[in-house]
């Protein structure tokens, strides 16, 4: 016989289905959601080789479904299967309840940044594998733009977030850390400079940077994939994902420490776009492997001290520039018209 524990949670699960299913027609607009719920379901049975048939049968008295050719063997191989099945078919049971703002939550903040003509800026947002080259824009005039709109961008980001009921799950699932985010807007924006040779450096083709993200590529759907079958726990995927992030900044750093180009990617840059991606490490990232952010993010890779005279030195030679410039135009200015005095 099945064990009290796996039957009552079965047959209620699969009560909810049938109810689904029989009630289809008259809730033609979550039929989506619906469809997704008896997919989900019938998956965790496929993937443990469990006839569906078969279960429907068992699981509602012999009513619906197809009696097992050997009833006891069908039965035991159930009850093995009776921990992860339980937890896939709970699985599919909150993806029926969930709140329809998930599915249009990375839209709606994406908007934030679109209707304030910010073009590419959100793929920040959600991307563990963004090349996270161009974070307040790419020229000084967008730049200057985005940093004085950058609160309320923020703003909206909040209020969206706060009008979807299940967003916490979802920027939970997007790495998401609003304060995170604001806090590294603020750290670029006081350094422009540095920002706009930090464009230059980690924008480069090289083989060394791509690898970085291939290899991010290619794990990240691996660990989905094995969180969808339940091969690894919720906890276990939390950590890997925050393995998987600590790894990049490592790589990436170091392959521009190893490019040895220190006009096109000096230490002061590099240290600042190491201090960005630290401070976007996800807050469960923090929580749970404290020892490994120690280890990747020190504070003295991020080069504070230098960089406050790299934003003097530069402000100062593009100061030089402008004035050799300025006193260029009035002696040409001044020929001109002496020679129209001279006429």
């Amino acid at each position: 016989m099945l064990t009290t524990s796996l039957l009552k949670p079965l047959v209620a699960y699969t009560a909810v289905l049938l109810v689904l299913l029989c009630a289809a027609p008259a809730f033609a607009q979550g039929q989506n959601c619906q469809n997704g719920f008896v997919l989900s379901l019938y998956q965790c049975l496929s993937n443990r080789s469990i006839d569906r048939e078969n279960f429907l049968w068992l699981t509602r008295n012999g009513t619906l479904g197809r009696e097992p050719a050997d009833l006891q063997t069908f039965t035991s191989r159930v009850c093995i299967e009776e921990s992860g099945l339980v937890m896939c078919v709970k699985t599919a049971d909150l993806l029926s309840d969930r709140d329809a703002c998930r599915q249009t939550l990375a839209s709606d903040l994406s908007q934030c940044y679109s209707n304030r003509m910010f073009s590419g800026q959100d793929y920040l947002l959600f991307n563990l594998t963004s090349e996270r080259d161009a974070v307040l824009g790419t020229n000084a005039t967008d730049v200057a733009r985005f940093c004085k709109e950058r609160s309320s961008l923020m703003d909206c980001l909040k209020t969206t977030a706060l009008n979807c009921n299940d967003a916490p799950i979802m920027l939970r699932s997007f790495g998401l850390d609003f304060q995170a985010l604001n806090d590294t807007y603020n750290v670029l924006c006081n350094y422009t400079t540095a920002y706009m040779d930090e464009t230059i450096c980690f924008r480069d083709e090289s083989q060394m940077f791509s690898s970085c993200r291939d290899e991010v590529a290619v794990k990240l759907p691996k660990l989905e994939m094995e969180l969808a079958e339940l091969n690894i726990t919720d906890d276990e995927f939390t950590m890997e994902i925050c393995n998987l992030r600590f790894d990049h900044i490592e790589c990436e750093m170091t392959a521009a420490q190893q490019m040895n180009d220190t006009q096109k990617c000096p230490d002061v840059v590099v240290g600042l776009r190491w201090q960005q991606e630290c401070m976007l490490v996800p807050y469960e990232c923090r929580v749970k492997n404290p020892s490994r952010l120690a280890d990747v993010c020190r504070t003295e890779e991020f080069r504070l001290p230098e960089r406050e005279s790299y934003k003097k030195s530069n402000a100062s030679v593009m100061l030089g520039v402008s004035f050799y410039v300025y006193m260029v135009q009035f002696v040409l200015v001044a020929i001109y018209l002496n020679l129209e005095v001279n006429k």
